[in-house]
């Protein structure tokens, strides 16, 4: 699982977020390819998968109806600490901040071996 399988996993991954790039593809159903934790191999295929792809593109960011898209491993991303409405200004004067569900996020921070 922490080889081959998550490799492919990265490469539909990359693939999708290229699909999406060009608006074949709903942002919405790209975030659902990220396995998420769950029994232990779906675990263990979660952080494998994160760690195999977060040297990518695969952040995305969305500024009005635009999605671009950022390289790991380390994005900078939205926070809870700061106004949302704040923050969306902060993304139409061109910073890229990152937001993804918050299962996605756990599993990101389980493969980075610490919090974003």
């Amino acid at each position: 699982l922490e080889g081959p399988v998550a490799w492919s996993m990265r490469g539909l991954i990359t693939h999708c977020a290229g699909l999406a790039a060009k608006q074949r593809f709903h942002i919405d159903r790209y975030l659902t390819l990220f396995p998420v934790r769950g029994e232990r191999l779906q675990t263990i295929l979660a952080i494998a998968t994160w760690k195999a792809a977060m040297n990518q593109s695969v952040f995305p960011v969305r500024r009005g109806s635009e999605i671009s898209w950022v390289q790991g491993p380390r994005p900078t991303f939205f926070s809870e600490e700061l106004p949302y409405d704040l923050q969306d200004h902060l993304v139409n004067d061109g910073m890229k901040l990152v937001n993804l569900p918050a299962e996605a996020i756990r599993e990101y921070e389980e493969a980075l071996g610490g919090p974003r």
